[in-house]
């Protein structure tokens, strides 16, 4: 029987929070452990201070890893991510043979394994050493068999889903008559390709930027960049910078928008996106697998290539144009995300997987 579990992964993102909540949900006791500061409040939190730096980051810490489950005395443990939290898990596993259910979150299935050889081999090797792996898109389990070599009933889809109290706000969205505006909320670093948002912005005419506004939200490494941009480029009269903004802030901004827009290079399911269907909104978003597990093109939102700026702006007119095509997608959206992306029912699903796999 599960009783304790420790939840290993990046104290700094909305996703870590929103799993521990999941698993509290669902009777665990849950302590959470992380390399970054916290940025959200959790009951029980360690704080894993790295002894070294460089490639040696993770493997170095293992030592406070260990204090941290004698303390803790988990049943589990959940880590978040491969190379980091994974490969700590593997470490505990030989040791102290405490199983541990592997979430994948996307790059680090889609991108680190292929930077070199030994890297997806030490991929391999904590993912076969898991008791269990989650995704949150088929073709991440496709990969997962294919390339990896892992068995089907080892491995378990479960998109992030949306809270009901999102999806219960996000009944009472209808597409109006109103200005339409566009919202685009990831972290700004190089992955999300934003730069080509910007380009395809400019292309659009004095005339037809009054039609419309863009509320850009969120911050990382490249804002000083972006927002330098935006200015130079003579954005600033549509464009509304917001940074990062509370749960609250961003449920009032998908109520008042009606245009999704992301330009990432990779994802797996974005809960960005879910979240934004879950609202009604129109999504035009990179022609990426992740999101054509979600998005028929010209039904429900507009897919582009993620290196076209030319290719956005032809579609971002189009969804601005089409208020009829909206207004379908808008209860077309909503109904897929309370098919597939409950959140609550997709938790009890998850347990039941542990619990069939330990």
């Amino acid at each position: 029987m599960i009783k304790k579990v420790l939840l290993l992964s990046d104290a700094s993102a909305v996703h870590t929070k929103r799993w521990q909540k999941a698993y509290e949900m669902i009777g665990w006791d849950v302590s959470v452990a992380s390399f970054e500061k916290s940025l959200y409040e959790f009951k029980k939190f360690e704080k894993i201070e790295p002894k070294f730096s460089g490639r040696f980051k993770y493997a170095g810490s293992y030592l406070r890893l260990k204090e941290i489950v004698n303390k803790v005395k988990p049943d589990l443990i959940l880590p978040h991510f491969i190379p980091n939290y994974g490969l700590l898990s593997f470490f505990e596993k030989i040791r102290k043979k405490i199983p541990y259910v592997l979430t994948i979150w996307g790059s680090d299935l889609l991108l680190f394994p292929l930077k070199n050889r030994l890297k997806k081999l030490i991929a391999k090797i904590i993912i076969d050493g898991a008791s269990g792996v989650v995704v949150d898109a088929k073709f991440m389990k496709e990969i997962l068999v294919e390339n990896f070599d892992i068995r089907e009933n080892k491995i378990i889809v479960i998109p992030f889903g949306v809270e009901r109290k999102w999806r219960e706000k996000g009944r009472n969205k209808k597409i109006g008559n109103e200005k339409p505006g566009i919202i685009t909320y990831r972290k700004m670093e190089p992955l999300y390709n934003q730069e080509i948002i910007i380009k395809a912005l400019k292309k659009f005419s004095d005339q037809e930027r009054r039609g419309f506004y863009v509320d850009w939200v969120g911050a990382g490494s490249l804002s000083s960049k972006f927002k330098e941009m935006i200015y130079n480029e003579g954005l600033f009269d549509i464009v509304n910078y917001n940074g990062y903004v509370t749960e609250e802030e961003l449920q009032s901004l998908l109520l008042k928008n009606q245009i999704y827009l992301s330009s990432s290079f990779s994802d797996g399911t974005s809960v960005s996106l879910i979240e934004a269907m879950s609202f009604g909104l129109f999504p035009v978003v990179s022609d990426i697998k992740g999101n054509r597990e979600w998005i028929v093109d010209g039904i429900n939102g507009f897919l582009f290539d993620p290196r076209s700026f030319k290719e956005l702006h032809f579609k971002l007119k189009k969804a601005l144009k089409d208020k009829d095509l909206r207004a379908r997608a808008c209860l077309l959206n909503k109904k897929i995300v309370e098919e597939k992306a409950n959140w609550e029912d997709n938790i009890l699903t998850f347990k039941n997987f542990v619990l069939k796999n330990l």
